[in-house]
């Protein structure tokens, strides 16, 4: 008689854990605000407003226009290094408002 294995890995369970609590969109917007402030430093923070993520579409809130200007400039940078970091969420676009 064969028994069905119910083992899992740990990522699997938490994996699974996040899509059944809808809290994996959440998590993701966490895990980049992490990301965010890790890569660009607390002078890049304490201009970083609401971080808010859909998806696709990553939008960052920025409190100082010549900084937002400067980000704006440097977006395929900034996308590229984020996808590079996390390729499970394919960002298409950033938009800094």
């Amino acid at each position: 008689m064969n028994k069905k294995s119910n083992e899992q890995s740990i990522g699997d369970v938490l994996k699974d854990f996040l899509d059944q609590a809808h809290l994996k969109q959440n998590f993701e917007r966490k895990c980049i605000e992490q990301f965010w402030h890790d890569r660009y430093g607390v002078i890049a923070t304490q201009y970083t407003g609401d971080i808010l993520w859909d998806g696709k579409l990553l939008t960052i809130k920025i409190n100082s226009a010549s900084f937002r200007n400067e980000l704006q400039a440097s977006n395929t940078k900034i996308l590229a290094e984020l996808n590079a970091a996390f390729p499970q969420y394919k960002v298409e676009k950033i938009k800094f408002s």
